[in-house]
Formats: structure tokens, C-alpha cells, sequence
């Protein structure tokens, strides 16, 4: 579901399911983080809901919230409500469904969220944007154990233990470099951070972390060593015969800028390479601000067209990049997809 369609259900729905939740939980704080997580699954989540039933199902879901977290044993029950186990959209009826909740909003009708909470809530979910993996994208760790059981090593040529200590030493350099690089979902304490960790890490795909990743330094012409991040994963994929990575990092906006000036570093080395002019930043990238005030800019370039194909899927050189970045919180999530021959 998008931004702007659960920021609408949020300013219509979020107090009515803040009172929900409080009369099952009797916190405030333990209430808020329903909420919280409540719009926030909404955003991240492909849920289409009936027109009509909208409060209907974000109350459901916020029931359904509290009662994993009374399950969990972190607070008491306090206020007495039915339970009648899980509750589920489909196994009730709007009328029932208002029934149950109706005493609960209106005898706690004077219970919001305050305002610092609201704005809290507001942001976390204005803030949360991100980038799909392509469908048939296969995670780099995935990649590599479906290429070692498919490769097949000689054995009847005189150099056969050379070939096959050299294949095992480059296994062992894979194997290591994803031990110290990959970190679990949890692993980063700031809000944006945990949350697409989290996102991506569901979706089968490894996270490497930026800052235990060995830095390149590139010795081409423009690219200069500066610091484009403080803190920051990201996730390596294989689709068909292109690579592709998403990047989620935190960076201030000077950051954010030599992020994107070495980016153009690396374009103009590419047209270099293959007898391009070179172009300028502007040139290069298009930039515009979404209604949520991101900064949103993407690039593309391709190589010259291939003389000879050696395979029918064989192409041109090309990089293709699609940035969003928040100036207020410092997140930034850059997609790119490289691929080609040449």
C-alpha cells in the first residue's frame, strides 16, 4: 500500500485504534507501539482493503497486535475484553465487528495519541520507502552454492590439483568474505535501518553491511575517497545474466551528495571505456521531490551496441540506478542493475 493511501487511513483510523489497543494492553507506551506497527505493516505490505472496510480491518489487525503482545508475557492483561481467540476479518461481520469495538472507542472517546506520539508515528511511516528486488532475482549467497553445484572440474588433464586447489581457495575467499560482512536483521539500532533490514532479510536475501565491507578504492578519474555513509547495508543479487544491488544507508546530505558525485565517476569511466563523450552531473542524473518531500533522482547509460552476439540474450553495456533520499531523516535507498557484454 502506498505512502499517501496510509497516511489517509492513519489520520482517519490511528486514534480509534489507539483506544483499541490501550483497553486491551492498559499502557500507553505498549499502545503506541501497536499503532506504530500497525501502519507500518500497511506500508510495507501489497494489502488491498474493500472500500468501506477500512476500520474495520485496521481494528482487526490492531487486535490481532495486541493479542501476540499479551501472549508474549511482556505486561499484564488489565482491562477485560471478550476473547474469542484470533480475531479474523473473514469470520466476522461488519455488524459484529462493531459490536465488539464500539464500547471500547466510544467509552475511551476522550483518550488520543498525543501529539509528540502522532508526530512520531507520522514520520516512521513517511520515512519508510524502499526498492523491490526484481522477482527472479537470485540472492548473491544463493548464487554461489548453485554455481559450485553446477560447475564441473577436470579431472583427467595433467594440471587437475592446480585447477582444483585454485577452485577451493576461491570458495574458502567467498565463504569468508560473507562470514565477516553479513549481519543478522536485527543488527542496527537505528529505526529506518532495523525496519528494511528486517524487510529484505524476510525475503530470503543476505545483508552486508557497509561498514564491515573492505573498502574499493578506485583509481579512475573524478572518484575521490569520501565518506558517503554513516551507517548502512546492502543486498547483492544475480537476475538472468545481470547483477543488480540495493544500498539503504544513512548520510547527511554532503554524503549523500559524494555518493552521488562518484556514482558519475564511475559512469564517465564506463564511457571512457567505450569511446563516449563524458557527461555532466546534470546531465547525467534526473532529479525531482516527491509530495512526501524525498529527493528521488535516476540515471541511466549504455554502451554501443554489440557487433557480434555471441548468445541471443547478449547486450550492450548498461547501468541503470534509481535513488530516493530523505533530507530529514538521512535515509537513502539506491538501486542499480548492471549488465551487458562489453
Amino acid at each position: 500500500m502506498n505512502n499517501e493511501a496510509v497516511l489517509r487511513l492513519f489520520d482517519k483510523y490511528a486514534d480509534d485504534a489507539f483506544r483499541l489497543a490501550y483497553s486491551y494492553l492498559g499502557s500507553r507506551p505498549e499502545a503506541e507501539d501497536v499503532v506504530q506497527d500497525v501502519f507500518l505493516k500497511l506500508i510495507r505490505s501489497d494489502i488491498s482493503i474493500t472500500k468501506g472496510k477500512e476500520k474495520t480491518y485496521i481494528l482487526t489487525m490492531t487486535a490481532n497486535a495486541c493479542r501476540d503482545v499479551l501472549k508474549s508475557g511482556r505486561i499484564v492483561f488489565r482491562v477485560p475484553f471478550e476473547d474469542a481467540g484470533e480475531v479474523t476479518a473473514e469470520d466476522r461481520t461488519d455488524e459484529e465487528d462493531t459490536e465488539m469495538f464500539a464500547a471500547v472507542v466510544v467509552t475511551l472517546s476522550g483518550l488520543f495519541l498525543i501529539p509528540t506520539t502522532r508526530n512520531t508515528i507520522m514520520a516512521a511511516v513517511k520515512s519508510l520507502f524502499f526498492k523491490e528486488v526484481p522477482e527472479d532475482a537470485v540472492d548473491i549467497v544463493d548464487y554461489f552454492e548453485k554455481a559450485r553445484e553446477e560447475r564441473v572440474i577436470p579431472t583427467d588433464i595433467p594440471e587437475a590439483s592446480e585447477v582444483l586447489a585454485a577452485v577451493s581457495e576461491q570458495d574458502a575467499q567467498e565463504d569468508e568474505y560473507i562470514q565477516n560482512v553479513s549481519v543478522d536483521a536485527e543488527y542496527y539500532e537505528d529505526g529506518d535501518l532495523n525496519e528494511l533490514a528486517n524487510y529484505y532479510a524476510q525475503q530470503g536475501y543476505t545483508l552486508l553491511d557497509l561498514n564491515k565491507d573492505p573498502v574499493i578504492l578506485y583509481t579512475i578519474e573524478g572518484y575521490e575517497d569520501r565518506e558517503w555513509f554513516s551507517d548502512g547495508f546492502r543486498v547483492n543479487y544475480d537476475i538472468g545474466n545481470n547483477t543488480g544491488n540495493i544500498v539503504v544507508f544513512k548520510a547527511t546530505e554532503e554524503q549523500f551528495q559524494a555518493f552521488m558525485d562518484n556514482q558519475l565517476a564511475l559512469v564517465n569511466y564506463e564511457r571512457r571505456a567505450h569511446n563516449q563523450a563524458t557527461v555532466s552531473f546534470d546531465e547525467l542524473w534526473t532529479k525531482t521531490t516527491d509530495d512526501e518531500g524525498h529527493i528521488v533522482c535516476k540515471a541511466s547509460w549504455t554502451g554501443p551496441e554489440l557487433e557480434i552476439k555471441f548468445n541471443s540474450t547478449d547486450c550492450a553495456r548498461f547501468i541503470n540506478y534509481e535513488v530516493t533520499y530523505d533530507p530529514d531523516s538521512g535515509l537513502a535507498v539506491c538501486s542499480t542493475e548492471d549488465g551487458g557484454v562489453g
